[in-house]
């Protein structure tokens, strides 16, 4: 991580876009854990797009439809706290894991939902989760169709499971979070309930020592190098 944090710090600042802003969430709790602050700073105009319900988070312990069901409900409470209204939330409804024999129906979403003149925010597409890859990957195709869009990528996993030297060409750019934005984005992960408290005897997928990165006041996005 000491990489990526002097990356981080050293990162131009970024105001956000002015125009429509879609953020593509492969699971629900990435919308917050990637761009929550960007989230509560342009609630007005914001637009997420979750491409899966992330039932299969603890298989073997927790039924599929079950945890699917309370994870939708966990997102529109994060959605609610960062100032989002519930309603300007996008279901795919395609099964975690099976995003990346889905890119061409992710990339049709995006260019459906996303209006003339707005910022894509997805995956980076080194973020390591697979799911993570492909939703980065279908935003690229479609941005490339649609010269008017802008795209930045917000990155989680690659915190922790990619060096920070797959960033180049590409740059940091960071949003600087104010004390209230900052907490707001804390309360919002809170909402995540299911992903911060694993089933009885299972390690939670979010331990408290990966959060880090996503409470940090200078909220990190990837600038592609030919754009």
């Amino acid at each position: 991580m000491t990489g990526w944090a002097l990356h981080r710090d050293a990162a131009p600042t970024w105001d956000p876009p002015e125009g429509p802003v879609v953020v593509v969430a492969p699971h629900p709790d990435d919308e917050t854990l990637g761009a929550g602050g960007l989230l509560a700073l342009t609630r007005d105009r914001a637009t997420v797009l979750a491409v899966t319900d992330g039932g299969s988070a603890y298989p073997g312990h927790v039924d599929h439809d079950v945890l699917a069901a309370r994870r939708r409900e966990e997102q529109r409470s994060a959605l609610a706290t960062l100032g989002v209204d519930p309603d300007r939330l996008h279901r795919l409804g395609i099964t975690d894991g099976a995003v990346p024999a889905h890119e061409d129906e992710v990339t049709e979403a995006i260019l459906d939902l996303t209006p003339e003149g707005a910022t894509v925010v997805a995956p980076w597409i080194h973020d390591h989760h697979s799911d993570h890859i492909a939703c980065g990957r279908a935003a690229v195709r479609a941005v490339a169709l649609r010269p008017d869009l802008d795209l930045r990528a917000w990155l989680f996993w690659a915190y922790h499971h990619t060096a920070v030297e797959r960033l180049a060409p590409d740059t940091l750019v960071a949003l600087d979070l104010d004390e209230d934005v900052r907490r707001r984005k804390e309360r919002a992960i809170d909402a995540h309930a299911s992903q911060l408290t694993g089933p009885h005897g299972v390690a939670p997928i979010l331990d408290r020592d990966l959060l880090g990165p996503a409470l940090t006041s200078r909220e990190c996005f990837v600038t592609r190098s030919d754009r």
